[in-house]
């Protein structure tokens, strides 16, 4: 089995807790000049690119629980002649049902990352919010896209140094229509950096998230909170982070007026937090 985690640190706040790990298929994290793969046109100018890294939690990294995805950091190489001072990189979180981009993908989040000149030839982060969770036993795809401006120079961030799994892409001006592996594309040598920095719930809370039920999920309208724990507080989040407005009456949520989607249904109890992934169809 193999293992990737470059961290692991061990966070105890009241009786919960949580390890937060870095995955990532890199083997360096020193963005190498003058390696990095981007469709452009004439100057070196970007045209729409994607990048993908895949992360199969459970093979790969020892994953087996729901994991919050935290942050995600990414190499980036060239960022010059950027239109307005700045680049703006969107970075999207989904899960696949065949351990590759090319599978049936379910958005988990989305956050944009804006980039300068300054952050050449360095592993820049995103923050993502606290609703954005891989459900235990799915294989997580990180989507990287730039969408060409006219004038920005951009290059993705990338190692010579062989890493643990392939490296994806996707330019449609490169005669690359889809996901590719860079492999596949001729590029064997270059290895795109991105990693993930995640929390693992453990221990105590792996027991309490266990004992709670909600029902029906998915739901269309009513969600029920099972009787028996002490709920203190409750908040309700979209995959932005946002907090949600949805009436509770007798355990009894209505989510009738929301829109159809994924949240996340967060639960404060007299013995530690609950987060609970909500499908509204």
């Amino acid at each position: 089995m193999r293992k990737y985690i470059l961290l692991l640190l061990a966070i105890v706040t009241s009786s919960i807790s949580y390890g937060q790990v870095t995955i990532t298929h890199s083997n360096s994290q020193i963005v190498s000049g003058g390696n990095g793969i981007t469709c452009a046109f004439s100057g070196g100018v970007v045209s729409d690119n994607s990048y993908y890294a895949v992360f199969i939690l459970e093979d790969d990294f020892e994953i087996t629980e729901d994991w919050q995805i935290m942050a995600v950091e990414i190499g980036i190489e060239d960022a010059n002649d950027l239109l307005d001072g700045q680049f703006p990189i969107i970075i999207s979180a989904f899960t696949t049902d065949d351990n590759t981009p090319n599978g049936n993908l379910e958005l988990l989040g989305s956050e944009t990352l804006f980039i300068t000149s300054e952050d050449e030839l360095s592993v820049v982060s995103l923050e993502f919010p606290p609703s954005v969770i891989v459900p235990a036993g799915e294989t997580l795809v990180i989507k990287i896209e730039v969408v060409g401006d006219g004038q920005s120079v951009f290059r993705m961030g990338s190692t010579h140094v062989p890493a643990n799994d392939e490296s994806w892409g996707q330019a449609p001006s490169c005669d690359f229509p889809i996901p590719i592996t860079y492999t596949e594309a001729g590029f064997e040598n270059v290895w795109n950096i991105i990693n993930v920095v995640g929390d693992v719930p453990t221990g105590l809370n792996e027991a309490l998230s266990q004992s709670v039920s909600i029902y029906p999920n998915p739901t269309s309208e009513m969600l029920q909170i099972q009787e028996g724990i002490n709920i203190l507080n409750m908040h309700l989040f979209d995959l932005r982070g946002n907090v949600q407005s949805a009436p509770i009456t007798n355990r009894t949520m209505d989510l009738s007026l929301l829109a159809n989607g994924v949240y996340l249904l967060e639960m404060h109890t007299d013995k530690g937090i609950v987060r609970k992934r909500i499908i509204k169809e």
